[in-house]
C-alpha cells in the first residue's frame, strides 16, 4: 500500500484553489489537480505492508492526544523544486502556525521505522495545485490573491493508487485532536 497522512481541505477552500488553478489551463503540459486530490500532505510514507496498518493506526492515535489544533491561511503560491525547473505549482501559507510544523516533526519521528530516514528539509504546508509534465518556458506563476483560512482539527490516512489517468486517493482512517482545556 502506498500511504500518506494529510489534512483535508474544506470544500469552500477547494473552490478558491480550483479557481486559481484554472489560470493555468492555457499551458500545454500542465495538469491541474482535481478536487478530490487537494490536501495538505503531512507525511508521505510510501509503500507499507498491509500487516503494519494496526501499528500505524496505533501511532497515529497517539498523535490525537496532543492538541495540534490550529488554523492555516492559504495566502501564497510558489513552485517546487525551483523557478528554473518547476514541476509543482502550489498554494500555501506564508506563515504557518508552529503547531502544524510540530505535527509534521512528530509524524516524521514517530513513523520513522516505516518511512526510513527522511530528508531534513523544512516542512512547507501546501496544496499541490498543478503538476508540470512538460518543461515550460516563461511560465508566469500567478500571485495567490486570496487569503482563505480554515481550522485544522485532525488529519487522515490515505492510500494512493497510481493509475494511467493519475492517482486515486482512498481515505483509510481519520484522526481528531483532543483539545486541551485552557
Amino acid at each position: 500500500m502506498r500511504l500518506f497522512y494529510a489534512v483535508k481541505i474544506p470544500e469552500e477552500v477547494k473552490d478558491v484553489i480550483l479557481s486559481y488553478s484554472s489560470n493555468y489551463k492555457q499551458y500545454e503540459g500542465i495538469k491541474i489537480q482535481g478536487r478530490s486530490l487537494l490536501h495538505i500532505t503531512m507525511l508521505f510514507m510510501g509503500e507499507v505492508n498491509r500487516e503494519n496498518l494496526e501499528d500505524i493506526d496505533s501511532i497515529a492515535r497517539s498523535l490525537e492526544e496532543i492538541d495540534f489544533s490550529t488554523r492555516i491561511c492559504i495566502d501564497s503560491a510558489g513552485v517546487f523544486p525551483n523557478k528554473i525547473f518547476p514541476n509543482i505549482i502550489w498554494a500555501g501559507s506564508r506563515r504557518p502556525d508552529e503547531k502544524l510544523i510540530c505535527l509534521s516533526d512528530a509524524m516524521k519521528n514517530r513513523f520513522g521505522k516505516y518511512t526510513g530516514k527522511q530528508k531534513s528539509k523544512k516542512f512547507t504546508p501546501h496544496v499541490t495545485v498543478c503538476r508540470i509534465k512538460k518543461p515550460q518556458e516563461n511560465i508566469n506563476i500567478l500571485e495567490f490573491k486570496e487569503n482563505i483560512c480554515f481550522d485544522i482539527e485532525g488529519f487522515s490516512l490515505f492510500d494512493s493508487t497510481l493509475t494511467p489517468r493519475g492517482p486515486v486517493y482512498n481515505e483509510l482512517n481519520s484522526y481528531k485532536f483532543i483539545r486541551s482545556s485552557d
